[in-house]
């Protein structure tokens, strides 16, 4: 392939994964893995919720999307928005349906109907065993809404927004530990768009009236958007002056990252490697919003500093609205997933864009449901991810991609669980056309037993699930005898996924 780079003479195989279990770059958190859901389009109404549909439970929740999601074992959900919380009115999504009443949402420019609201978003929470995570309205917004908000959520009873829970049903406290300071309000696509000093001392009387009601819940700032495409009016240092001023007070700054595909990339184009990319901006973006933390934090003498960490709280691969994602966005989802596990000692927690229907690996209409194709890398990464992520060193053949040189071919994360004793690693063969042989290293022992591969790929890279044929690009799964050696070779085949559970006979190891 015309862009592929010898990585060197001397070596005859095409690659090398070198693994060692005691170099660790950081703990996977508990709350890694989340999914984002808005009032957008039909990520939420005939998505996740479809009330009086046959498909549907008792609370208007449809039950075949809600299993799908349950496979997940999302830690988090975030919600109502995105760009939707900075019109939200909290208060008119709440008590008897029979009482609410429709509002213009002045963001999507929508009706919106008031039929799914915090009680229902909870309830949902706890169906799907997942963590919310409430964004609240910094837009057209009040502190006194918001403190409301914390208080009808996480105060037992005996005030009058706390007695309305109990009278809505809910007579113990919902205990919301999250809470975002608004969305995106560094864009001008906003409402209630601010610079960034205004935003910081804005969030900051926010905090405080939030935690005057729960002192325990933990903040997630609103960071910048540093994307490359269609970004660049945005203001350059949000980020360091947001954490100059909150450095004391939240607990995580908000990073969103959506990879975009130039319409008709595929193969070997420009296009292609454009799209293949993309994990390497956000790998940027981190380890910059990582430098702008340690330099918020140096600067902070005499002051108490929070434990400051990265919330990830929208990514995802953009696809067309009400089009089905196809083999190459599961690819770069993959990618995405290995960036944020690769950045463990400072990324917290992630929330996948979206849940259901927009950017999604659920694909709804009124009577069926589809998998897609990044269903299966998710699925993949939730059932396996485990506690330590590994620093992983690779070499293999290369790719260029301007302004970007030398991107690897095979893009790479692992983790290690002690307590299994086992590895997992995570493979992406970005080469459109070629297969990649590659040897897998044990550095501290042999692997053992048999090593269980899971493998997403198609005929092609436009290959896509459908109500027509549902299983078209799927998982495969292989057993791989590992012969109890320190070296297994492993061929990843041409524009594939590929998630293999390892166990290694060192990795309970105990020093002395």
């Amino acid at each position: 392939m015309a862009y592929k780079k010898q990585i060197k003479p001397e070596v005859d195989i095409v690659a090398i994964i070198k693994i060692d279990t005691d170099r660790v770059r950081g703990a996977v958190s508990k709350r890694f893995f989340g999914f984002f859901t808005e009032h957008l389009s039909r990520i939420l109404y005939n998505g996740i919720f479809e009330s009086g549909s046959p498909l549907s439970d008792e609370n208007g929740f449809r039950k075949d999307v809600l299993e799908a999601v349950k496979a997940y074992s999302p830690a988090t959900l975030r919600w109502p928005g995105g760009n939707y919380a900075s019109a939200y009115d909290w208060k008119k999504g709440v008590g008897p349906l029979k009482d609410r009443r429709p509002v213009y949402d002045p963001v999507w420019r929508v009706i919106e109907p008031n039929s799914f609201g915090t009680d229902e978003f909870v309830r949902y929470c706890r169906l799907v065993d997942a963590e919310p995570y409430i964004c609240i309205n910094l837009g057209d917004g009040t502190q006194r809404e918001a403190m409301k908000w914390v208080e009808y959520c996480n105060l037992k009873s005996g005030s009058e927004t706390a007695d309305m829970r109990v009278k809505n049903g809910a007579e113990e406290p919902y205990g919301v530990k999250l809470w975002g300071l608004g969305n995106e309000l560094c864009g001008d696509w906003q409402l209630g768009h601010k610079d960034a000093g205004t935003y910081a001392a804005s969030a900051l009387e926010y905090a405080k009236a939030m935690r005057a009601v729960d002192p325990d819940i933990e903040l997630v700032a609103a960071g910048g958007i540093h994307m490359r495409m269609g970004f660049e009016h945005i203001e350059r240092n949000w980020d360091r002056i947001v954490l100059e001023k909150l450095a004391g007070t939240i607990d995580f700054i908000g990073l969103h990252f959506y990879a975009r595909k130039l319409p008709g990339s595929s193969g070997e184009d420009a296009g292609y490697r454009q799209h293949m990319s993309e994990p390497e901006w956000l790998d940027k973006n981190i380890k910059i919003l990582k430098g702008e933390i340690e330099r918020a934090k140096y600067h902070m003498p005499g002051k108490e500093c929070r434990d400051i960490r990265i919330a990830v709280d929208e990514v995802g691969v953009c696809v067309e609205p009400e089009h089905f994602s196809d083999l190459q966005d599961a690819l770069v989802s993959a990618c995405l997933l290995n960036t944020l596990i690769n950045n463990a000692d400072v990324v917290d927690f992630c929330s996948y864009t979206s849940i259901s229907n927009v950017f999604a690996p659920i694909f709804t209409s009124p009577d069926d449901m589809v998998l897609q194709t990044i269903h299966y890398v998710l699925e993949a990464y939730t059932s396996a991810a485990s506690a330590n992520a590994l620093d992983v060193f690779v070499n293999c053949p290369t790719f260029n991609c301007d302004p970007l040189d030398d991107l690897p071919l095979l893009h790479v994360s692992a983790t290690s669980d002690e307590e299994n004793g086992t590895v997992d690693l995570f493979v992406v063969n970005r080469d459109p056309s070629g297969e990649i042989e590659a040897d897998i290293v044990c550095q501290n022992g042999n692997w053992c037993g048999t090593a269980e591969a899971n493998e997403l790929n198609g005929a092609s890279l436009d290959s896509a699930n459908s109500f027509d044929d549902k299983y078209n690009v799927k998982i495969k799964k292989r057993e791989i005898p590992t012969g109890g050696r320190s070296v297994l070779s492993y061929v990843f085949p041409a524009h594939s996924f590929t998630a293999i559970k390892l166990q290694s006979n060192d990795i309970n190891r105990k020093e002395g």
